[in-house]
């Protein structure tokens, strides 16, 4: 009786966990509602109309998101520029694909270098790729391919990219 009872116990902790929700579209962001706070304070909105946001980074004062569709968002003393992101390979667009993973070089100030994840399609098939970009006046331009060729699905492309303690790259792919 006790093993039944944990296999159903077992059984509902993991449809639980399961998203039971058949509809796969992918639902459309709205930039004009606002998040309130739960502390007793409204939140200082910074930033509004993203498309897509994926990444903040943060430099000094200045802030950088990365949309999904394909540009970085500047944010820099109360202004907000869209910049063009000119990648070597066309973005995907399967649901959850594109630019997603970025990631400002420890030395960027310096340099105008950061890191990107992004996903494009080759003969209908999703691949992802991290790169170099640079950062020129207001366009960031891709200038070395890291690591191609990195394996994805329909969905959940991954994309999250970190330096590690040993300053070293990581990737989440999926």
């Amino acid at each position: 009786m006790k093993k039944l009872l944990l296999f159903f116990l077992m059984a509902a902790l993991i449809l639980t966990g399961c998203n039971m929700n058949d509809d796969d579209t992918e639902t459309e962001p709205n930039p004009d509602k606002e998040v309130t706070g739960t502390l007793g304070e409204d939140p200082d909105v910074l930033v509004t109309n993203l498309h897509a946001p994926w990444s903040i980074q943060k430099n000094g004062d200045t802030m950088y998101v990365s949309e999904r569709t394909g540009t970085i968002v500047e944010w820099d003393k109360g202004k907000m520029t869209r910049q063009k992101v000119n990648l070597k390979k066309t973005l995907s667009s399967k649901a959850e694909a594109g630019l997603l993973g970025f990631l400002l070089a420890p030395d960027f100030s310096k340099r105008g270098k950061a890191f990107a994840y992004y996903t494009y399609e080759e003969g209908g098939n999703p691949i992802n790729r991290i790169v170099i970009l640079e950062k020129n006046d207001d366009e960031w331009q891709e200038m070395e391919t890291l690591i191609d060729g990195i394996p994805s699905g329909d969905f959940h492309h991954g994309g999250r990219i970190k330096i590690g303690p040993d300053d070293k790259l990581y990737c989440n792919d999926r």
